[in-house]
Protein backbone atom coordinates (compact mmCIF):
# COMPACT_ATOMS: atom_id res chain seq x y z
CA UNK A 1 0.00 0.00 0.00
CA UNK A 2 2.96 2.01 0.34
CA UNK A 3 3.52 1.78 -3.52
CA UNK A 4 0.02 2.84 -4.33
CA UNK A 5 0.50 5.92 -1.97
CA UNK A 6 -2.20 4.96 0.69
CA UNK A 7 -0.04 3.99 3.93
CA UNK A 8 -1.47 7.23 5.52
CA UNK A 9 -4.87 5.52 5.53
CA UNK A 10 -3.63 3.81 8.89
CA UNK A 11 -0.78 6.46 10.33
CA UNK A 12 -0.38 6.85 14.01
CA UNK A 13 -2.31 2.74 14.61
CA UNK A 14 -6.02 4.54 13.48
CA UNK A 15 -6.64 1.40 11.84
CA UNK A 16 -4.17 -1.04 13.17
CA UNK A 17 -6.29 -4.07 11.69
CA UNK A 18 -5.46 -2.62 7.86
CA UNK A 19 -1.98 -2.16 9.36
CA UNK A 20 -1.54 -6.00 10.55
CA UNK A 21 -3.07 -7.30 7.30
CA UNK A 22 -0.80 -5.49 5.33
CA UNK A 23 2.12 -6.49 7.00
CA UNK A 24 1.18 -10.32 7.05
CA UNK A 25 0.09 -10.17 3.58
CA UNK A 26 3.94 -8.55 2.29
CA UNK A 27 5.77 -11.17 4.57
CA UNK A 28 4.08 -13.95 2.43
CA UNK A 29 6.49 -15.50 -0.21
CA UNK A 30 3.72 -14.77 -2.54
CA UNK A 31 3.05 -11.60 -2.42
CA UNK A 32 6.49 -10.58 -4.09
CA UNK A 33 6.29 -13.19 -6.60
CA UNK A 34 3.01 -11.48 -7.83
CA UNK A 35 3.82 -7.90 -7.11
CA UNK A 36 7.52 -7.65 -8.11
CA UNK A 37 7.64 -4.18 -7.94
CA UNK A 38 5.20 -3.79 -10.77
CA UNK A 39 3.31 -0.40 -10.85
CA UNK A 40 -0.08 -0.68 -11.15
CA UNK A 41 -1.13 2.04 -14.44
CA UNK A 42 -3.49 4.94 -13.02
CA UNK A 43 -6.16 4.37 -15.06
CA UNK A 44 -6.54 0.64 -13.60
CA UNK A 45 -6.22 2.48 -10.17
CA UNK A 46 -8.57 4.59 -10.36
CA UNK A 47 -11.21 2.02 -11.87
CA UNK A 48 -10.85 -0.37 -9.14
CA UNK A 49 -10.96 3.02 -6.47
CA UNK A 50 -14.15 3.61 -8.08
CA UNK A 51 -15.65 0.12 -7.68
CA UNK A 52 -14.76 0.22 -3.87
CA UNK A 53 -15.82 3.52 -2.89
CA UNK A 54 -18.55 4.41 -5.23
CA UNK A 55 -20.07 1.00 -6.57
CA UNK A 56 -19.96 2.76 -10.53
Amino acid sequence: METLKFSHLWVGNMRPAIGAYFNRLQSRPSFNVAIQGDEIPLPMLLAGLRRIFFGI
